[in-house]
């Protein structure tokens, strides 16, 4: 496991956040959906946050000693539809290539924890592509459940 500091993101960091956003097609996009279109979907989402403000204050870099840039993580805080619970989402979260298995995941997961307990939220949320094992494998072995399903049925 390499060590890693988890530091706030500023707007000197979107060139790498916006770089690491093809990894999430990787595995394959969701269902009927082109994944150029997924890229510039994800990527829009998270250039929106990063320049809302002057330190984007829910996006989060993992670092090494050197202050070398291993992966991001996006976090929102958003109220759940059956309960109206306040809980934190996983919005995105990402690893560079040559960083994956090395921790920096499981670090980056441990920071969202810290972060929505300091919140006083009671659960996180996520969602995963269904055809990422590899995501939906290291989601299970870290505690989280499936909660529901999507399903989608195109009509030409």
């Amino acid at each position: 496991m390499l060590p890693v500091q988890i530091r706030p993101a500023t707007t000197d960091d979107r060139s790498f956040i916006l770089s690491l956003v093809p990894r999430f097609v990787e595995f394959g996009s969701p269902t009927e959906r082109d994944p150029d279109q997924v890229i510039r979907a994800i990527a829009k989402e998270i250039d929106r946050a990063i320049i809302s403000y002057p330190t984007p204050q829910n996006i989060f870099i993992a670092v090494d000693s050197q202050g070398k840039s291993l992966g991001f993580i996006f976090l929102e805080t958003l109220t759940d539809f059956f309960t109206q619970e306040r809980h934190a989402h996983i919005s995105d979260i990402v690893v560079i290539p040559e960083a994956s298995g090395q921790g920096i995941g499981q670090a980056l997961m441990a920071y969202a924890e810290t972060w929505a307990k300091a919140r006083s939220l009671s659960f996180i949320t996520l969602n995963a592509f269904g055809g990422n094992g590899r995501a939906r494998s290291f989601y299970s072995q870290l505690g989280y459940q499936e909660d529901t399903v999507k399903y989608l049925k195109r009509l030409n």
